[in-house]
């Protein structure tokens, strides 16, 4: 009985060390959402040069336009067309309310909005400038470095005797009972832990440019 409780605890372990391995591995890879303007949306007066100051956007990254649909487009333009608050014919407004742009080129990335003078004078335009995609950090918690070398001339010390301690029956009883508990709490830690670097995917459509 101990045995298998010890060999169930030390499993419990090593998974707990795989998933907080795992997630921290995801967390870092993992691209960011960014919702426009916060609770004000895209939307007319809002000042979107300070939303964006401050912010580190990576390519990969979604920026989510929210607004009432109808009431404001967006596009993806350059910076000519940024300045002149006038997009080429050629592009095509995104117009659903709920726009997430990819950010696909590093760099700086242009967006407005063409309806009226909502550009020109509401100032509904935004520029973020792009940074290249950070690599994730190697798994640091499992190594396998290589040993270094032993010199050949160490002397040859003989290891101490060691008497393993001897338990009684009732010390068995009481290291299952411990055991058990470290493998609950283990794992009711964990679980939800590893879980919170798991976001759920955004209700929208996602644009490539």
């Amino acid at each position: 009985m101990a045995s298998s409780v010890r060999v169930f605890v030390a499993i419990t372990l090593i998974a707990a060390i795989a998933i907080s391995s795992f997630a921290i591995g995801a967390m870092a890879g993992s691209n960011l959402e960014y919702m426009v303007g916060d609770e004000n949306g895209w939307s007319v007066g809002t000042d979107y040069q300070a939303w964006a100051q401050g912010k580190e956007f990576y390519v990969g990254d979604l920026l989510v336009f929210k607004y009432r649909e109808g009431a404001h487009n967006v596009h993806q333009v350059d910076e000519a067309s940024f300045i002149q608050c006038a997009p080429p014919t050629t592009s095509a407004p995104l117009t659903s309310g709920n726009d997430a742009i990819k950010l696909r080129q590093p760099g700086n990335n242009y967006f407005l909005c063409s309806i009226d003078s909502h550009c020109a004078t509401g100032n509904l335009k935004l520029m973020v400038t792009v940074l290249p995609q950070v690599p994730a950090p190697p798994n640091t918690i499992f190594p396998f470095l290589p040993a270094p070398p032993i010199p050949d001339d160490l002397p040859q010390v003989p290891a101490p005797p060691y008497n393993l301690p001897h338990f009684s029956a009732a010390g068995h009883a009481r290291f299952d009972y411990f055991a058990w508990i470290v493998a609950a709490c283990v794992v009711l830690v964990m679980i939800p832990v590893s879980s919170g670097f798991l976001r759920d995917g955004l209700p929208i459509k996602v644009y490539d440019y």
